[in-house]
This record gives structure tokens, sequence and C-alpha cells, in this order.
């Protein structure tokens, strides 16, 4: 008699137990999907910027054709909404221009931003220029010390900035007390501009 009375007592206290435990477990899980699609939100925003980098580094096409070859990238596996009040998307160009060693300086176009959400760029224009003249005098240098006949180069650059604004999708409780809603996605990318490359 004892035998039956402790396996039902054992059945029960692992019923108590997984009573106790499955809460968090769904949480857990929960929460793990809600970060999976930030994942993904975060890859499609990166390899949509890294096009539109691509893109703007032929150096044939304008700040507007870059933008829209952001969006195109994207918009069929995301949401993505540039203007009014449910706006979640963001693209910011920025050209810079860095002239030979001879020249001093340089230089760079004012921003374009296409997007409601309000965020700026987050590079130091004014840092970036003397950070890349000083690569690019580096560069020419050691091009230079090995090819005394070479000539030195300028460059432009491209800077290419995405912010995305991703919104829960479980909108489970307490999930939603650790992820803020949107969590924001911010992808940068920088390429040299060239003429006439073909991709």
């Amino acid at each position: 008699m004892n035998g039956k009375r402790s396996n039902r007592t054992q059945r029960g206290q692992g019923l108590v137990e997984l009573a106790l435990a499955l809460p968090a477990l769904l949480i857990i899980f929960l929460g793990l999907i809600e970060l999976g699609f930030l994942l993904r939100a975060h890859l499609v925003v990166a390899n949509a910027n890294r096009e539109a980098a691509r893109f703007a580094s032929r150096g044939t096409f304008t700040d507007e054709q870059i933008v829209d070859r952001a969006l195109t990238s994207f918009a069929y596996q995301l949401p993505v909404v540039t203007e009014g009040p449910n706006a979640n998307t963001e693209v910011i160009v920025t050209r810079f221009f860095i002239p030979d060693k001879k020249s001093l300086g340089g230089s760079y176009n004012p921003p374009y931003i296409e997007g409601d959400l309000g965020e700026v760029s987050q590079l130091d224009l004014d840092a970036t220029v003397a950070r890349l003249k000083q690569e690019n005098d580096d560069l020419n240098d050691d091009l230079i010390a090995s090819q005394p006949d070479a000539v030195r180069t300028s460059q432009d650059v491209v800077f290419v900035e995405i912010y995305y604004y991703h919104y829960e999708v479980m909108h489970a409780p307490i999930v939603e007390w650790v992820f803020p809603d949107p969590m924001v996605v911010y992808i940068r990318t920088a390429m040299r501009v060239g003429s006439s490359r073909v991709y």
C-alpha cells in the first residue's frame, strides 16, 4: 500500500514541478522566437545596406537612386515605410571627396536623408574626412615607396546608413519587458567609389 502511495506522490510532485517550470520555459521560448525575428531583420537590413553601397560604388548613380536600391533590396522581406506616422525606415547617404597628398583636407556633401524617423547620421563628418585623408595619404606613401613613378591618387568614398525600427512580433507578456519596442537596427557600410565598375 505504501508503494502505491509513494508512486502517486512522486507523480503529483512531478506535475507540480512541471506546472511551476512551464511558464518560465514558455517565456524563454517566446523570447527566443522574438530574438530570431530581430536577428532576421538585422541580416536583411545588413544585406540591403551592402547592396546599396556596392551600387553606389559604381559612381554613376544619384543619392535618390542609391536609397531606392537600398529600400527595394529588403522591402519584399520586411515591411518598409519611410513616410508618415508609421515610418520605420530611414536611409542616409553621405559622399566624401579625398584629394591626393598635395592638396589639403577633403570635403563631403551634406548627408542625403530619406525617411521620417528623425534619426541623424552617426558619422562625425569632419573626423571621417580627416581619417579618410590620412588613410589615403598612407596608401599613396606606400605606393610611391614601392613604385617611385606612380601617380598619387585621390578617392571618393560613399557611406550608406540604414535605420530600421523592428517592432515586436509576438507581443508576449514579460517578453515585452525585455525587448524595447521598437528595437532599432542600425547598419553602416562604406565603399570606395570607382568608375564603370561592373557587379
